[in-house]
Parts: structure tokens; C-alpha cells; sequence
């Protein structure tokens, strides 16, 4: 178990409850996003509220991996923080490094090849989860004292953007409600960044952004794939997607929305090893000439198995409306 703090900085020598109780919520709202964002469904984790020290204004929580997690699960769950894009970029704008470069100064000598988790000892298992739960408090912490400017400039996804401002909104506002309150600080010391005259900025409620007025144009070509960290679980891909290279040597972030091929999958009739190829006939959405996203229609091949032939035309357009044929993959704009 990990801890983060919430430290209160007052004229009285007392808190009101409400003030705790909001502030381990706001904390939770926030460690959750970030949870969601990490590890999707694959990882469950529990935020409790700590014995506070004597005479402390401390608000002290916990943040615990509550999944049983076996050897090679543990390894996994890392190893998908440091493959995903999205959760490279969170751990840039939260602490200037890539959670890769935080996970080897964490666990030296730790091998990440999936032909060696099983070699993995008891204490490198418990490294591996002690580094995931001080990823999350750490990066709760860091959320809470960030600026909202900061938060609405950066390149975190916009879902959780509305986590971490919800929670900040949730923490200033129990503050500013509270005169007694001079400063906020997220450490055991006396130190207290957040001053009384920044509560009623960060205590804002956040506004939902609208949705940009052009509409969506899909390109849909057939492209071979190889799949450097896949998801086998298919209601995760709104966290974290599948990350490939593609024929032209880019790398790429897709769901698959093939319903035979999931099929196939939990029935076990087909298998992903560490240089698995796959042939796809697959989506691009562009959105005022900015990628949005891209979409497995249909998967052809996996390694040397055929699975499906393509879509028809009409097929595509009950899936995605209209869209464009293309022959190879649209030049990319900048998402990697």
C-alpha cells in the first residue's frame, strides 16, 4: 500500500468533518480516473482513509491494488502502463518522464519479455505492484496540486481532464467553504502551495467541451499489422487501445470491433505470441484533418491463420456511414 497525503494548513486547530470526508472523496474521484486510464478493468484498486497522527491536520489515504495479481498478470499490467501512448503522455505532463523510464529506475534488472514472467521472483512481483500503487498516488497527488490552466492545456485525454477537475472542484470548494482553511499541501511537511486565494478558481465546476462542428471522413483500407501490445479484453479498449506497427513503420493505437474474431478468441481457436502479425481492413476517422481514431473493421489473418474475408461496401457504411477506399494508410498527422 501506498499513501497520499491532503494536509490542511488552518487558523483553528481542528477540521471540519465535511472537510475530510470531501477531500478523501475528491482524492478517490481522482485515483480512480487515473486507474480507469492505466489499467482499464484489468485492475481493481481501493482508497481508505489511514489512522491520522496526533495533533495532525494530515489527511492521510491509501492507495491499495485489490486485485490478486499472479506473476504473470503483475508484469503484464506494467508493462501495458509503459506500451500505452495515452499513459506516456499522462506521465510526461504529470512528471516529465515516461512511466518506462520511472519503471526501470524502480526495478533494476526486472526482465519485461512475456517468455520470462514466470522467472520472476516473489520480491520482484511485489516491486512491480509497489511501483503501480506509488504510480497512482503519486499521480493523485500531483493532479490535485496541478493548475487548472495547466490541466486544461495539457495533453491528458479529455475524460480524464474532467476527472481531475472534478476532483479539484470537489477539494477547493470543501475548502473555500471552510474560513478556517489557510492553505493546502500534499505533503507530511508544512509546506502549502495552494494558498485560500487560488480555492474559488480550482472550486470551479467543470464545463463539458463541445464537440467540434465538422463531421467525421473514414478512410478504410487493408493494412498488416504487427502487434506489439495487444487487449484481450474488449470493453477495455475505451482506456487503452491496441498499440502495432504498421506497414509503413508507424506505430498505432486501434480497437477491433470484429465480432467473429472476439469470438475466436475466448473460444481459444487463435493465438498472439510476441511477433504476431495480423491483416486488417481497417478504419481512420479524421476529424477537420486531425486523426481521431482508427478501428479494426473486420481482422482477415491472424499469423498464418485466415479468419474472414472483408467487408462489402455496404457493410462498411452500416458501420461508419460513408467513407473513402483507400489503397494504403493516410499519411499520419502527428499522434506518435
Amino acid at each position: 500500500m501506498k499513501e497520499l497525503a491532503v494536509h490542511f494548513d488552518t487558523l483553528e486547530h481542528y477540521v471540519e468533518i465535511d472537510t475530510f470526508v470531501k477531500s478523501a472523496f475528491a482524492a478517490q474521484k481522482a485515483a480512480n480516473g487515473f486507474s480507469g486510464q492505466y489499467f482499464g478493468s484489468r485492475l481493481e484498486i481501493d482508497v481508505v482513509v489511514l489512522p491520522p497522527e496526533p495533533g495532525s491536520l494530515l489527511q492521510k489515504l491509501g492507495i491499495k491494488i485489490s486485485s490478486p495479481l499472479s506473476t504473470a498478470a503483475a508484469l503484464w499490467f506494467a508493462v501495458q502502463v509503459m506500451d500505452s501512448h495515452t499513459v506516456q503522455d499522462v506521465s510526461i505532463e504529470l512528471f516529465g518522464q515516461t512511466p518506462t523510464e520511472m519503471l526501470v529506475m524502480a526495478i533494476q534488472g526486472t526482465k519485461t519479455k512475456w517468455s520470462e514472467l514466470e522467472e520472476l521472483t516473489e520480491e520482484q512481483i511485489q516491486e512491480i505492484i509497489d511501483f503501480l500503487e506509488e504510480l497512482i498516488a503519486r499521480s493523485t497527488e500531483k493532479s490535485l496540486e496541478m493548475g487548472r490552466d495547466i490541466i486544461e492545456r495539457s495533453n491528458i485525454p479529455e475524460q480524464l481532464k474532467l476527472d481531475l477537475e472534478e476532483a479539484q472542484s470537489e477539494l477547493y470548494r470543501a475548502a473555500y467553504d471552510n474560513p478556517a482553511i489557510r492553505g493546502i499541501g500534499f505533503s507530511e511537511g508544512d509546506k502549502f502551495p495552494i494558498k485560500r486565494g487560488e480555492f474559488a478558481q480550482r472550486a470551479a465546476k467543470p464545463r463539458r467541451k463541445k464537440e467540434p462542428d465538422e463531421q467525421s471522413v473514414w478512410n478504410v483500407f487493408i493494412d498488416t499489422l504487427l502487434v506489439s501490445s495487444p487487449n484481450f479484453d474488449r470493453h477495455d479498449q475505451a482506456y487503452r487501445k491496441w498499440k502495432a506497427k504498421a506497414s509503413n513503420g508507424a506505430f498505432v493505437l486501434f480497437e477491433i470491433v470484429d465480432d467473429h474474431f472476439w469470438e475466436m478468441l475466448k473460444s481459444k481457436e487463435i493465438e498472439f505470441g510476441e511477433t504476431t502479425y495480423i491483416v486488417v481492413q481497417i478504419a481512420v476517422e479524421r476529424v477537420g484533418g486531425r486523426e481521431k481514431g482508427r478501428r479494426v473493421l473486420k481482422v482477415l489473418e491472424v499469423g498464418d491463420k485466415k479468419l474472414s474475408p472483408p467487408l462489402t461496401d455496404q457493410a462498411i457504411r452500416s458501420e461508419i456511414g460513408n467513407f473513402f477506399p483507400t489503397l494504403e494508410d493516410p499519411k499520419q498527422d502527428g499522434l506518435f
